[in-house]
Parts: structure tokens; sequence; C-alpha cells
């Protein structure tokens, strides 16, 4: 029996990602953070949440796709690591999907895209989900550092 994985789905401009479902602590509103001057362009600033420091990323300036520009369903991703909270602006939220290891598929090697930052290519009920490895799309070792 294969081992069924799931993930978030989310939409950052007409494109859909998803994350595994254990990385993500909660999906909440946006609200206001504090700016970093020094910090990297994708550091949108920090929030406190709860009394945990939360580094606010724009997930799309890190994936070189334009910055983000919140709209009426956007929200953030909270994601805790060893290198602390990180909170994912995203456009939108979809679902959690369940993907077998035969629904993902490899990336593929294309020039100027780091093969690291992708686990695959989802397929799910005839939608293609691009699978992000969060931790090193961001260098989390780094951006933590920042903030």
């Amino acid at each position: 029996m294969s081992m069924v994985n799931e993930y978030l789905s989310f939409k950052l401009g007409r494109e859909e990602y998803g994350i595994p479902i254990q990385e993500v602590q909660e999906i909440k509103q946006l609200e206001p953070w504090n700016r970093i001057p020094t910090a990297p362009a994708h550091v949108k600033g920090i929030l406190n949440l709860r009394g945990q420091i939360v580094s606010v990323i724009d997930l799309p300036h890190a994936l070189k796709m334009p910055p983000f520009e919140a709209g009426p369903n956007s929200v953030m991703i909270v994601l805790q690591y060893a290198s602390g909270h990180v909170g994912l602006l995203v456009d939108s939220v979809s679902d959690v999907i369940e993907l077998a290891p035969t629904d993902i598929q490899p990336a593929p090697q294309l020039k100027g895209v780091n093969p690291d930052h992708l686990l695959g290519l989802g397929v799910h009920q005839e939608r293609m989900i691009i699978l992000l490895n969060i931790p090193s799309v961001l260098d989390l070792k780094n951006t933590a550092q920042a903030a």
C-alpha cells in the first residue's frame, strides 16, 4: 500500500502551489506587521503572533514573481521550522489535497530554476500543483537571521 501525503494548496496569481500540510501551523487573516529596514526584499517584516515572532515573507517576490499585493482573499500561511516561524503571504488558500507518490511527477529541469526549490509537480483531479520546498526557497537559515 502506498503512503498518501497531504498538501495545503494555495494560489499565487493564476498558478496553484502546494506545501506539505505538516509544515503548516495555521492560516490567518492579514494584519499589520513591523518593517525591518535592512531585511532582504522578500522579508516584509515581523509580527508578534501570541508571543511568537513571525517573519512575514512576500512569497511571490521570493519566487521571482511580481511582489505581493493583498486582495480580498489574501491570507498568511504560518509555518514553523527549527529556525523559527515564517508567515507566507499568498493570494488565497484552496484546500488540503491528498497525493500518493504516483500522483507526483519529478520537477522538470529548467534553466534558471533551482531544482531544490521544488518537491515535484502534483496532479490532482485535472489540476497541476507546483509542490514547493519552502526551506530551500527561502533559505530559512538566512531569513531567520534577517528577522
